[in-house]
Order: C-alpha cells, then sequence, then structure tokens
C-alpha cells in the first residue's frame, strides 16, 4: 500500500526542517511526498529544495509546488490533484511524526 503524503506550507522556513526530518525518519517507505507551497516570502522554498535530495537518495517521489498565496485549503487541493496514490496522509509544516506513524496507520487500514 503506498500514501501520498502531502504538506501544505507557508512561510514556514523555522520549523519546516524538523518536519520533514520526522517524515524522512519513517519506519514505513512505500510514500511520496508532495510540498505545496502557499506563496511563501521566507527561505520555505530554499530548505525544500535542499532536502529535495534527501528524499531522492532514499528512493521516494517528493514533489514541490508553488503556489499563490490563496490558503492552506488551496495549497492541499492542488497537491490532491497531483498525488498518485489512493490512501493520502495529511501532515502540516509546523507537525512532527513519530518515526511509527505512517506504519501504524497502515496496519489499521490492512484490518478493514
Amino acid at each position: 500500500m503506498y500514501i501520498s503524503i502531502i504538506c501544505p506550507t507557508y512561510n514556514s522556513s523555522d520549523f519546516i526542517s524538523k518536519t520533514i526530518e520526522s517524515i524522512l525518519d519513517q519506519t514505513y517507505s512505500k510514500f511520496e511526498i508532495i510540498f505545496s507551497d502557499d506563496g511563501s516570502r521566507d527561505e520555505t522554498i530554499n530548505i525544500l529544495e535542499k532536502f529535495k535530495i534527501r528524499f531522492q537518495e532514499k528512493k521516494i517521489s517528493v514533489r514541490i509546488i508553488k503556489n499563490k498565496h490563496k490558503g492552506p485549503g488551496f495549497a492541499r487541493d492542488e497537491a490532491i490533484k497531483v498525488a498518485s496514490y489512493e490512501w493520502i496522509a495529511f501532515i502540516d509544516s509546523d507537525d512532527l511524526w513519530t518515526k511509527d506513524k505512517l506504519k501504524e496507520a497502515t496496519q489499521e487500514i490492512k484490518k478493514d
């Protein structure tokens, strides 16, 4: 089971690195990550671009969408449009996941 992770961002340079690290630390690796930026005016895009290499090294598809500032709902919707997989997980740019978050979620999904 593959998952599309969607992370909307907006002026998140102060905390996006920790969020990205929590995604990279997942024990479950069958996912893609889509960052959908809502017109950031800080260093958010540069930070995302720097982390792009780390995702690629782990053979994880990563996309960065650059939107005009229209709000987090719009940013999420734009990412959903390009998501590759049926299952979608949302993480905000200032959230952290435990390392087993996706593993536990997929186990629960498989129970049904």
